[in-house]
């Protein structure tokens, strides 16, 4: 087949994947491909292997009557616009639509097809189900009562769905179900098409597909099939491993008493010499707080499999299962700052992903208790099953995997039970990171509604609002040198989404090594700090961004308190933010 200049996905969903995969070395750089199929989520697919996606709807319908004949139900036109994404042209999509209507198929090019798309989708949602359930074809639903209550009440779910993501609806799908019901004939929903031939149906790129929107703008109605919030919202504390221990302790307790719901050690390492602190051992310094503390989550976030060999990993934290039992949680991370100070990562043959996932593996092999033996392209491990009158626990925690890039991202969904982003995290990034997450664990078949999203955020509060930024913009200095400085490649995207340049960077990289965090926290400008978007300022300055991470898609917020008096502005935290959050 040669090179082809557009191509054309009316694919059932459930075919998308190994259709365009088959068919992508017929198109080229220049090349757009144009899904005109049922649901939502077939234009990311297309696009993992195209560089220019076109998102469509098609309204016309049919029945099969014998092979290579379709009967024909249903007239309709057909919407196409670029698929945002992808960054399509606009004039790609012309052409296209240009060449389908002078074809006989009156297409028509939009700006944005998502209005259209959408409309399709909720008609879809409503009727194709209802018919499936009932095997009946769609105009006796419509005039059956109960069936036609229900199809406006799925319309009603999915009208608030799409109006939560700003999308404008092309027409009212409602008056799609009455077209559908006085077509000629008795047509049969797609769907039910599927289930008297015996097929798989599209259900999850239709109605699966809203209650993932659903999931992602946060909307709760009450008695509907939409169980949007599967997970808390928990905000905890995030602290580095690099002051004096009992210091941390303190901060730790503090936080407990003010009603944060977590608190998390980031191991320190000793890059953070140059600026007067020093590096200690998380695992130890958690172990310690396990013991001072009663209630609060503990977790680790995060370490280093470059530090541990997994099984130690492992042995440590069955320490930490000892001491504070299910409030432990378990982070692990490559950490580029520690792999560059130890010269990992240049020119390797096996990347991170690779670790990480080795990792995680023997770390749940390790606890799970059985004989465990494993031998992968890192490590090795090889253990004796747990006996029965050991003293010790049993299970695994939950383990979250900290990544910036699209590779760990995805492995976090497929391996872990959830993501934790890097510091300058924004709520652009939250949006970015959780779509790598959730196509990971939609491609390991893991419902990924059940996963944790957290983030580490800079902020500092105070009753003042120009007082309360003071500790977050020193932090934000301390953490934009280090990205300048160490962790350069990684952090493009994350940088990206803040809106933040490099050379708008370097003068605060260069007065962290000339002046240390101080002289760093001076050339941070109201403009930088803006863009890094920390939870900070007054406590309705915090509410308000706490709200901003959490429609983003962040489950965890992990606040990284930092200037004068941490302790008292954890109290203050506790006063006047979190009961917001526990209403």
């Amino acid at each position: 087949m040669p090179r082809c200049d557009y191509g054309i996905v009316a694919t059932k969903a459930i075919h998308t994947r190994p259709a365009i995969a088959q068919t992508e070395h017929i198109f080229d750089t220049k090349s757009a491909v144009c899904s005109v199929q049922n649901g939502v989520g077939n234009e990311e697919i297309i696009a993992e292997h195209v560089k220019y996606v076109i998102r469509g709807t098609t309204f016309p319908a049919g029945h099969p009557i014998a092979p290579g004949h379709i009967g024909y139900d249903i007239k309709g036109d057909t919407w196409i616009g670029p698929f945002e994404a992808s960054k399509t042209p606009m004039d790609k999509v012309e052409e296209l639509a240009g060449v389908m209507t002078r074809a006989g198929m009156n297409t028509i090019a939009m700006p944005d097809a998502r209005g259209a798309q959408w409309t399709k989708l909720i008609f879809n949602a409503a009727t194709n189900p209802v018919g499936a359930l009932t095997l009946l074809h769609h105009g006796a639903a419509t005039r059956f009562q109960p069936t036609n209550q229900l199809f406006n009440d799925l319309i009603l779910e999915g009208e608030a769905v799409a109006n939560k993501l700003g999308i404008v609806l092309h027409g009212d799908p409602r008056q799609l179900v009455q077209k559908g019901a006085t077509a000629p004939g008795k047509h049969k929903a797609s769907m039910l098409q599927d289930v008297l031939a015996k097929r798989q149906t599209e259900v999850d790129f239709m109605n699966g597909a809203i209650v993932q929107w659903g999931k992602k703008v946060q909307m709760l109605q009450a008695g509907s099939y939409l169980e949007l919030m599967n997970l808390p919202f928990n905000i905890g504390v995030l602290q580095l491993s690099m002051e004096p221990v009992r210091e941390t302790v303190a901060m730790a307790k503090a936080c407990e008493q003010a009603g944060f719901d977590t608190f998390w050690i980031a191991e320190a390492y000793p890059w953070w010499r140059k600026h007067s602190f020093e590096a200690r051992s998380s695992t130890a310094i958690l172990a310690v707080i396990a013991h001072e503390t009663a209630r609060i989550q503990l977790g680790w976030g995060i370490i280093s499999p470059y530090t541990r060999h997994p099984v130690q990993i492992a042995m440590e934290a069955r320490v930490m299962q000892d001491l504070a039992g299910d409030r432990f949680l378990l982070g692990l991370g490559a950490s580029k700052i520690f792999m560059k100070e130890i010269g990992e990562g240049e020119g390797e043959k096996v990347g991170p992903a690779t670790v990480m996932r080795e990792s995680i593996e023997i770390v749940q092999g390790v606890l799970d208790g059985d004989e465990f033996r494993y031998q992968g392209k890192v490590f090795a491990a090889a253990v004796p099953p747990l006996k029965r009158d050991a003293h010790a626990p049993r299970g695994v925690p939950p383990i979250y995997v900290a990544a910036t890039g699209p590779v760990l991202q995805k492995m976090s969904g497929a391996v872990g039970d959830g993501l934790l982003t890097a510091s300058i995290t924004t709520p652009e990034f939250v949006r970015y990171s959780r779509k790598n997450m959730e196509e990971g664990a939609r491609k390991a078949g893991k419902d990924a509604s059940k996963l944790v999203l957290g983030s580490v955020i800079v902020g500092s509060i105070g009753r003042d609002s120009i007082k309360g930024k003071e500790g977050a913009r020193e932090q934000a200095a301390m953490y934009l040198a280090n990205k300048v400085q160490n962790i350069r490649g990684s952090a493009d995207v994350l940088l990206e989404c803040a809106g933040l340049t490099f050379d708008e960077l370097r003068p605060v990289a260069d007065a962290m090594e000339k002046g240390g965090r101080k002289a760093a926290a001076k050339a941070v400008t109201d403009e930088i700090l803006r863009k890094v978007f920390p939870i900070a300022g007054t406590p309705e300055e915090c509410i308000q961004r706490i709200e901003e991470y959490r429609e983003a898609g962040c489950t965890h917020i992990m606040l990284e308190i930092w200037g004068d008096d941490r302790t008292g502005q954890a109290r203050l935290f506790g006063e006047a933010v979190l009961p917001h959050f526990r209403k």
